[in-house]
Order: C-alpha cells, then structure tokens, then sequence
C-alpha cells in the first residue's frame, strides 16, 4: 500500500519530500525553525560511446555556477543515472542539500554498437577468407587484434573474442 502525499508518487506522505523521498519534507528542529532538505536538480550530460564503455572524467556545472570533476564509470548504460550527493539545491534551516542526479547519454559510434556488456562491429571479409580461412584484423575498444576465421565460415556468422567486451 503506498499513499501518495505532499512529495506525490510512492513513498510520499507525512514527512516526504521533494520525489516523494522519506525524511525530506519540512520538520522543526529542536530550537523551533522550520527545517526542510534541498531539491534534486537533474542533469544530462552526453558523452562520446568510448567514454562511456571505459569511464572518463568530465567537468560539469551545477545549477550555483560552480564547476566539479565527475569521474564516469566504465561500462556505464545508457540513460542510466549517478548521483552526486549533496549537490543539489540547498536546504532551509540548516537541513542537508539535495541531490544533483547527471544523466548519462552516449554518442554513437561510428563503427562499434554496444548490446549489454557486448560490444559489436561489422568486419567485411572476402569470399575467399571465409571459405579458405584466414587471420584478418579487426578493431576493438582497446586496438587491432587478429582473429583467425574459421573454414567454411557463412555470411553473418558471429565470431566471439572473450574479453573485449565492456
């Protein structure tokens, strides 16, 4: 059962505050002042497909003006978002800020596409590669490496190389 108070959404209620988020919402402190924790504030922040499967530090500014390094971790999805606590918008009477939540979006890359922790890449090869087998190049996320093609191989076939991935 959730109720859905002042914050809205569940979780809301006596006590919640901005998204609903318990502990949040107005409060007296023990000399009589009215205490009430910051807001969230949202963010996105895009950033190029590799830095977002092997993590990058970027520079953002907050909603005050002031600039902070964030370090984005490797393999970080696609929409998914980090939170900054104590980044957001301040509190009233002393009550703790909010949170600052940064969406991360990623560019796409022209060669690579990304399924899960997988990374895929289109590698053309000749008729003659794939029927006689041959040891082609092919590009990852951390440079060339030379992949053997099986004999006989079809068109379409997928060829896996363990720990190339995210």
């Amino acid at each position: 059962f959730f109720r859905g108070g002042p914050g809205g959404g569940p979780g809301g209620g006596p006590g919640s505050g901005p998204g609903g988020r318990p502990g949040r919402g107005p409060r007296a402190s023990r000399d009589g002042r009215i205490q009430m924790g910051g807001e969230d504030v949202r963010y996105k922040l895009t950033v190029d497909f590799l830095d977002a499967v092997k993590g990058a530090k970027r520079r953002i500014t907050l909603h005050d003006g002031k600039t902070i390094d964030i370090a984005i971790p490797a393999g970080i999805e696609n929409g998914k978002s980090m939170r900054l606590k104590g980044k957001g918008k301040a509190g009233l009477g002393g009550a703790a800020a909010g949170d600052a939540l940064v969406e991360i979006q990623s560019n796409k890359h022209p060669r690579f596409s990304r399924e899960g922790n997988d990374i895929l890449i289109d590698v053309p090869i000749g008729i003659d590669e794939a029927v006689l087998a041959a040891k082609v190049e092919v590009p990852t996320i951390d440079g060339k490496v030379t992949v053997t093609v099986p004999k006989g191989s079809n068109s379409g076939r997928v060829l896996r190389l363990k720990g190339k991935g995210v």
